[in-house]
């Protein structure tokens, strides 16, 4: 399975960490303006429901994140949040992986 990326993208903290009923409405109103894809962080909170707010409230628009944290999160839990956004939503959902940065996972234990 391949999800399109598309040629125009946005990465947007505001999606991710603003109030969601707002992040969902700028996710369509971006979807309306033509990005393709729209890229959130994951630092903190729970990505996997913002995901499906933003996947909610779009219905063509790749929604990824730029990047998951695989100090975050155990493989399993990756792969059955993957595997019920996509359930829910359609192909439509990219977990971009990723290390993250040194001061930002300090703190943080193996999942």
């Amino acid at each position: 399975m391949t999800t399109p990326l598309g040629t125009t993208g946005i990465w947007s903290g505001q999606l991710r960490y603003g109030d969601q009923t707002e992040a969902a409405r700028h996710a369509a109103e971006l979807e309306q303006l033509g990005y393709h894809t729209l890229w959130i962080p994951d630092v903190g909170g729970n990505l996997f429901t913002a995901l499906g707010n933003l996947l909610g409230a779009t219905s063509t628009v790749t929604i990824a994140t730029g990047i998951l944290n695989v100090w975050m999160h155990t493989p399993e839990l990756a792969a059955a949040e993957h595997a019920r956004l996509v359930a829910e939503h359609g192909p439509r959902y990219m977990g971009g992986l990723g290390i993250s940065h040194q001061p930002l996972i300090d703190h943080v234990k193996e999942p």
